[in-house]
């Protein structure tokens, strides 16, 4: 009975736990810590990705035809509207707790998924413009 209250009280606690008669340590804050730590390093670098993207578009935009080139700038400005409110998200998640992270990680995952249906929006519509 001893070793469950040390278990769950070293969990509550972050720190080590040691597993009697096993040698093993772990510490349960550690991995749970370095495995959000991974996940806002992906987001950073898919962010980084979109913004050359998004940058590469709008210089896409000085080769259209005037006609459409209104309709293309409007598409990615809606684009980067996404790619402000995905960059917002992450810094969200860089403050949220271990009780509100999980949250806000569906938040940031949502909208990059919205940043990316508004690129390919943006794409599609520079492509087609291209063709004029």
């Amino acid at each position: 009975m001893h070793y469950r209250i040390s278990f769950i009280a070293a969990i509550v606690a972050g720190a080590m736990i040691s597993y009697p008669g096993t040698g093993i340590r772990t510490s349960m804050l550690g991995a749970e810590t370095s495995a959000q730590a991974e996940c806002e390093q992906k987001a950073e670098g898919t962010l980084k990705d979109y913004r050359s993207r998004i940058d590469e578009l709008n210089k896409r935009t000085e080769a259209v035809a005037e006609n459409v080139r209104k309709e293309l700038k409007q598409a990615i400005d809606g684009t980067n509207q996404k790619y402000q409110e995905a960059s917002e998200d992450l810094k969200n998640l860089r403050n949220a707790t271990n009780e509100t992270w999980g949250e806000v990680n569906k938040e940031l995952q949502s909208s990059l998924d919205e940043l990316n249906k508004a690129y390919n929006k943006a794409q599609k519509k520079a492509a087609q413009a291209e063709k004029k």
